[in-house]
């Protein structure tokens, strides 16, 4: 049979100011082939990027051409912020608009279930009246330490337990175990796709489909929003992280999802290509 492809082409470009963030034009190409004849096939994408302060939705074509303007900053240490518990505090009574709709992310979800393993790990970093921004970052930082990072080493059947025990996974495992880490404790955390720029290894020229759907952690700090946290390369996101969509966990934002009729035995095949531009 021959293959189905669905190839969208997502343009990051400046607003026609001078603009001294990088500018990507991004390729992501999501391949399915079929043994046998599909009868139909229903399929919902989501591939849109998200209009964010330092990320700007300049346009946006049914035919999945996007313009984005990106003016994320480098940062090295989270901003200052409350004492964790104050923040559990007011999820538990959720009183305002704010804390009511981040509640939905301090919940258990189909694919982050707390266990007491978990939580005991999360309070390594999360010790009384340390800052939030501060014990996540500390968290982040053990995840780096504790877990390796093993493309194939798991599946979506894989648990929470299973990554943990083993301590081996891939950026969904890990952005799966600290949101558990982080909900463990009664703090609200969403798990954030979207697509990540990465380097040639040194004297090397970038291959084609080497960059990478991606992954993180954003958790809610009342009054100021989201801070973001990359567990699986232990940094802050900055203007190589790209941002896509977020849910409780990753069945909320699948890329792609949908039924299809016929089709015997399915193969897939996923290339993303970041590519930067002279500004």
């Amino acid at each position: 049979m021959k293959p189905f492809s669905i190839c969208p082409l997502l343009k990051l470009c400046a607003s026609g100011t001078e603009h001294p963030m990088p500018i990507f034009s991004l390729r992501h190409r999501t391949l399915y082939t079929y043994t046998e004849k599909v009868a139909s096939s229903v399929n919902q994408a989501r591939i849109r990027p998200r209009d964010l302060p330092g990320q700007r939705l300049m346009s946006f074509e049914i035919c999945t051409k996007s313009r984005v303007d990106i003016w994320w900053s480098n940062q090295s240490e989270p901003p200052q912020s409350p004492a964790w518990e104050e923040v559990a505090d007011l999820l538990r009574d959720p009183n305002t608009p704010e804390l009511q709709d981040a509640l939905q992310f301090a919940l258990e979800s189909s694919m982050v279930r707390a266990f007491p393993d978990l939580e005991n790990y999360a309070r390594q970093s999360f010790r009384p009246g340390r800052p939030l921004g501060e014990a996540a970052f500390h968290l982040m930082n053990r995840f780096k330490r504790d877990f390796r990072f093993m493309p194939g080493s798991t599946s979506l059947k894989t648990t929470l337990e299973m990554v943990f025990q083993t301590r081996c996974g891939v950026c969904q495992d890990f952005t799966h175990l600290m949101l558990g880490c982080l909900r463990s404790l009664g703090l609200a955390a969403r798990y954030v796709s979207g697509y990540l720029e990465t380097d040639a290894a040194p004297g090397t020229q970038k291959l084609t489909g080497t960059d990478a759907s991606h992954a993180w952690v954003s958790v809610f700090l009342p009054g100021k929003g989201w801070l973001e946290y990359d567990p699986t390369n232990n940094v802050l996101p900055g203007p190589r992280h790209i941002t896509l969509a977020w849910g409780r966990d990753f069945s909320d934002i699948s890329p792609l999802r949908g039924v299809i009729y016929g089709g015997g035995t399915q193969t897939l095949k996923v290339e993303v290509d970041v590519m930067r531009e002279a500004v």
